[in-house]
């Protein structure tokens, strides 16, 4: 009766749970990951106007999504908040389908483990918020794997096929699902293969997944250590210091690196062979002679998978364009490398549980505490009343392989996904198989409920707050409502482009359609900036520059390198019109296209008023200070008339204010305020003299400076002017103060 009770009341229970949690970061923005969102948005706004993917705008990903985000948002409106609700509905979805994965092959316990995990884990906690395609990507997984294990059950073709087909199908929404497409596809071949090669399967994967492997992974880990490091004492050169490198522990950061992860590899398989005296020939001919002896099959279940390709991908892809293939698949190859996502996947761990900031660990929670459960029952000495599933575990092997081995993916964990709930599946059923008394399941699920309730409370409360070292833009809303009041009001702008198509969405304007993904273009095609950035000039008034680009910049590499270049060119041809920014690196900017850039640009930046020089390089830096309070946590500059700016500075808790007016003429600037007692603080990199050329002295004062910065010659002019310790130089505020660039 009570177990009865308990299969009534789970699902409705655990869907309760669902709503109830995705709806914390519902209406919340955040910059640095809702430039996929915008550009999904925005592309789904341009659908519903007649604008298709791959013809009138780039578009990298399979079509399934963008049509289904259009259809939702012309039916329940178009906004960020519908357009989220659409990946809400999917994930609940997904948790209904894991609920009924799981008791077909478990029974009660595993589906409420399966739902319950699928529910609470932190990566699928956020995507289900998000217009991203990686919910949809969940549920086609999900369901999958149902039909997936209906097959395991009772040998259908029918549910075989189905589940190639979702799979399949899947696959025309994001290509992060291709492994797990072509490891169902070798699974579905293993289990049709005769009784014999069946059983050498089952021997490899009892093998693959002992405990002994972890006796196996320290040898050869140990091997490769140390044949490194003599080959280092023996030939000291770049090649043994760059490239061999023991992957895992050191980062994947080079090309080069996949040969030393086949080696490692190859290592593993020939001490595998070895140490269990495997005879391995003679099985392998007998699976290829067994699996080449059913080709109808193979090639059946190969049409289940491309049948729904080629209906959505052929109506909605190349019937549209021309481009399509090369805008999806061949662009998409050279992203990352075969042999590097198993061990980038493995340091990325280390990495983050060996920094300064172990929250960024936050996503490998619930395999942590499924790998501490299996640990633990087996020490414990329970025993299994379940025969390891063969499809299951060859399932996760392959997904193993084909995502961390084979396929170039990089091993972000909403896109390796599919890999981690197949993962859960096989983990849970292998924990509920266990003889364990309730008292013993009771404290692992308690310790487990609130260690993943701690993990989903931190991204609700905590991260919002920017309390913890993860990636989250908290003025993302104001700076957006700030400069739409602004847009509002001035109506300065026609045609505009963000780096950020969010901004463009939130703002409801114009854009270039082809334009709209520069990730995609300038990264992933390779576009020169330059050339690009010609495009965007003939087709914009205005171009919006903003946190997500800054973070891009930040972050140096290539990606940096690229934002870099295409501030530079929007400084150096833009004059700025709205420009704010807080100092934690929060900043919306928005240049005029049509308007003659002067010698000196005035940005928000940081929360201090920034000046670039006609190159695009920062050559100084402004901030307030009043009665010993520095005003430079948020700082506001808008154009008033042209070459006039109003600024406003503010003091940390953002309730006091410093306003400056900044006038711009041929050859430099004029500050004033109509606070006299206010001061200015200019930093810059460089040097400062008085006008002999001589250093100054701390303490003094002086009416007129040299300051050298960033290949400039500036003169400084102003009453009461001082040097600090620091080099900071102090500019009081009763009298107007004129920066002179004389090069």
């Amino acid at each position: 009766m009570k177990r009865e009770a308990l299969e009534r009341l789970s699902p409705g229970l655990i869907l309760l749970i669902y709503a109830l949690t995705r709806v914390t970061l519902l209406f919340q923005m955040n910059e640095y990951v809702d430039y996929d969102e915008g550009t999904y948005l925005l592309m789904a706004r341009l659908i519903n106007s007649g604008y298709l993917p791959y013809r009138d705008t780039f578009a990298v990903h399979p079509p399934l999504y963008y049509y289904l985000l259009a259809g939702w948002l012309r039916v329940f409106g178009d906004s960020y908040v519908s357009g989220r609700l659409l990946s809400v509905f999917l994930g609940g979805l997904a948790v209904v389908l894991a609920y009924r994965t799981g008791k077909l092959l478990g029974g009660t316990r595993l589906a409420v483990l399966y739902s319950t995990i699928v529910l609470v884990d932190p990566t699928v906690f956020r995507i289900n918020q998000l217009v991203l395609h990686d919910t949809l990507i969940e549920l086609f997984v999900i369901a999958s794997l149902y039909y997936f294990v209906r097959y395991t059950k009772n040998k259908s073709p029918r549910d075989m096929y189905v589940s190639l087909f979702l799979a399949g199908l899947g696959s025309t929404a994001k290509f992060t699902i291709l492994p797990f497409v072509v490891a169902l596809y070798i699974t579905f071949a293993v289990l049709n293969l005769d009784d014999a090669s069946r059983g050498h399967f089952r021997s490899a994967v009892s093998l693959v997944l002992s405990w002994r492997q972890g006796l196996v992974i320290v040898a050869v880990y140990s091997f490769t250590m140390a044949f490194f490091v003599s080959i280092r004492m023996a030939w000291p050169s770049s090649i043994t210091k760059d490239i061999l490198v023991v992957l895992g522990i050191h980062p994947v950061v080079l090309v080069g690196h996949k040969y030393v992860g086949v080696f490692i590899f190859l290592v593993w398989a020939i001490l595998v062979v070895y140490l269990f005296r495997i005879e391995y020939f003679e099985k392998l001919v007998h699976v290829f002679r067994s699996a080449i002896s059913q080709p109808r099959l193979l090639i059946y279940m190969a049409l289940a998978v491309l049948i729904p390709k080629v209906i959505v991908e052929g109506a909605l892809g190349y019937l549209i364009s021309r481009d399509y293939f090369y805008q999806t698949y061949l662009m998409q190859g050279g992203r990352y490398g075969s042999f590097m996502g198993l061990y980038e996947l493995i340091n990325s761990v280390l990495s983050a549980i060996g920094s300064d900031h172990q929250e960024t660990a936050y996503v490998f929670v619930p395999a942590f505490l499924l790998i501490f459960a299996l640990v633990l029952f087996q020490f414990r000495g329970f025993s299994n009343e379940k025969p390891l599933p063969l499809g299951l575990a060859v399932l996760f092997i392959m997904n193993v392989v084909m995502y961390l081995l084979v396929f170039p993916v990089r091993p972000i964990i909403r896109f390796i996904l599919p890999l981690l709930l197949t993962f859960y599946l096989l983990a849970g059923e292998r924990l509920t198989g266990y003889r364990v008394s309730w008292g013993e399941w009771a404290i692992f699920g308690v310790v487990s409920a609130v260690s993943l309730l701690m993990v989903t409370g931190g991204l609700a409360l905590n991260v919002p707050d920017g309390k913890l070292s993860l990636a989250w833009a908290v003025h993302s809303s104001d700076l957006r409502s700030d400069a739409l009041s602004y847009l509002e009001t001035t109506s300065p702008c026609g045609s505009m482009y963000s780096v950020n198509p969010m901004n463009i969405y939130y703002f409801g304007a114009k854009t270039d359609p082809w334009l709209v993904d520069s990730f995609g273009i300038l990264y992933v095609n390779g576009t020169p900036v330059e050339e690009f950035f010609g495009e965007v000039r003939a087709s914009s008034d205005c171009i919006v520059m903003s946190t997500w680009a800054e973070g891009a910049i930040r972050s140096g590499g290539h990606l940096g390198e690229v934002y870099s270049k295409f501030k530079a060119l929007t400084i150096t041809n833009g004059e700025p019109l709205f420009s704010e920014s807080y100092s934690i690196g929060d900043v919306l900017s928005i240049f005029s296209l049509h308007t003659p850039p002067g010698n000196l640009t005035i940005i928000s930046e940081k929360g201090r008023v920034a000046l670039f020089d006609n190159n695009g390089s920062i050559v100084m830096s402004i901030y307030g200070i009043m009665n010993n309070v520095s005003f430079s946590s948020r700082a506001l500059v808008t154009q008033t008339v042209s070459g006039v700016f109003s600024v406003y500075m503010y003091s940390e808790n953002f309730r006091n204010y410093l306003e400056l007016t900044i006038g711009r003429f041929p050859n430099g600037l004029s500050l004033s305020s109509a606070n006299m007692t206010a001061e200015l603080a200019l930093s810059y990199e460089g040097i400062a003299t008085d006008t002999s050329g001589k250093l100054l002295d701390l303490g003094e004062d002086y009416r007129e400076i040299v300051i050298y910065s960033g290949g400039h010659r500036f003169r400084i002019l102003a009453e009461g002017m001082h040097q600090n310790e620091d080099g900071t130089i102090i500019l009081t505020l009763n009298t107007t103060v004129e920066i002179l660039l004389e090069d």
